[in-house]
């Protein structure tokens, strides 16, 4: 009887024991998955700054990809979670963004030269065409660049 006790306390001490150990693991693991979030945070938000000051020069999935550190597919499924949007679309949105301020305004501010050509905007905006330029302005803002440059520069035509 006394060394049930014993052996039954000896029992308890060795599943209180395995329960710290899982503990410190779980902590240590929750450690490790917190920095791993902190490290994937700062390098998005660096790559996300990087597509808008380059947004546009010719951007590809597999150049941007090797400068986060990651594979293409990779780097695609992380670049989702933290923008809610696929690369490219994110890509387009700064192209458009660069774009509207193009056309909102009168000069060009890095050449002091107004700029009249719906075709050199597309071209300063990274777009390789002007159907793709114009396609994907009406789909982000919903009007064609003219429409944007009329509303902004205070020339309406009505229809």
């Amino acid at each position: 009887s006394p060394y049930i006790d014993l052996s039954i306390y000896g029992k308890i001490l060795e599943i209180l024991s395995l329960l710290a150990q899982n503990t410190n693991e779980m902590t240590e693991q929750f450690n490790v998955a917190a920095n791993k979030q902190q490290e994937y945070t700062e390098k998005f938000m660096y790559i996300c700054e990087y597509i808008r000051q380059h947004c546009s020069e010719d951007l590809c999935l597999d150049d941007v990809a090797a400068l986060a550190g990651f594979s293409k597919y990779h780097f695609s499924r992380l670049f989702k979670q933290f923008t809610g949007v696929s690369f490219y679309k994110y890509l387009n949105q700064q192209r458009i963004s660069f774009a509207e301020k193009q056309l909102a305004d009168a000069n060009n501010s890095t050449t002091d030269v107004a700029i009249n050509s719906l075709t050199e905007v597309a071209i300063n905006s990274g777009f390789s065409s002007m159907s793709s330029f114009i396609r994907m302005f009406k789909l982000i803002k919903n009007c064609t660049p003219t429409e944007f440059r009329n509303m902004h520069n205070g020339t309406f035509r009505k229809i």
